[in-house]
């Protein structure tokens, strides 16, 4: 039987603080732990920063999504720091 579910989305904001916090440590064991981040090497600003200025400050796909990445992995990191007592 199938069973019909109405999903909304809800605020960060607007969740629990004990429910916020397992979300938080859910999507950073989701980062650590899922393959596809594992495969994927460390961003070496320093190095892309010089690249960059070598090829006259234009950036190719895998530089905007290594970029991203980088981006989006901070944002994680930040939401789980947030969440500690």
């Amino acid at each position: 039987m199938f069973v019909a579910v109405n999903e909304t989305a809800v605020a960060l904001d607007a969740l629990d603080p004990h429910l916020k916090a397992i979300l938080k440590t859910k999507l950073r064991e989701f980062v650590y732990l899922h393959p596809c981040f594992q495969s994927t090497p460390s961003f070496d600003a320093r190095g892309w920063a010089s690249r960059r200025e070598a090829v006259g400050n234009r950036m190719n796909s895998y530089d905007l999504a290594r970029l991203q990445y980088e981006r989006d992995k901070i944002r994680l990191e930040r939401l789980y720091l947030e969440s500690l007592p």
